[in-house]
């Protein structure tokens, strides 16, 4: 089965990407945090009752990195990849 995760919200500040997205598949919250300057990233789930605070204070959610996606590639770029795309 195709793995297709939608943008529920993007952000960048200072060479810091914030985005929010959805699994569609599996029905699941996914927070992806990538810093432009050093290279650095994670991708971590992210309870739905948590998924605005996680956007505004990612690295608050950092220790969950742990627990990070694999279906995303870890750090790959997910931003126009195959099987990702914007909620309209």
């Amino acid at each position: 089965m195709k793995k297709l995760h939608y943008e529920l919200a993007l952000r960048n500040s200072d060479g810091i990407e914030v985005a929010l997205l959805w699994d569609g598949v599996e029905d699941r919250v996914l927070l992806d945090v990538r810093d432009s300057r050093t290279g650095e990233c994670f991708v971590c789930d992210v309870d739905r009752a948590d998924a605005l605070d996680a956007f505004r204070h990612p690295f608050a959610y950092a220790a969950q990195r742990d627990r990070a996606d694999a279906t995303l590639g870890g750090c790959a770029r997910w931003k126009g990849a195959e099987g990702v795309s914007q909620l309209s």
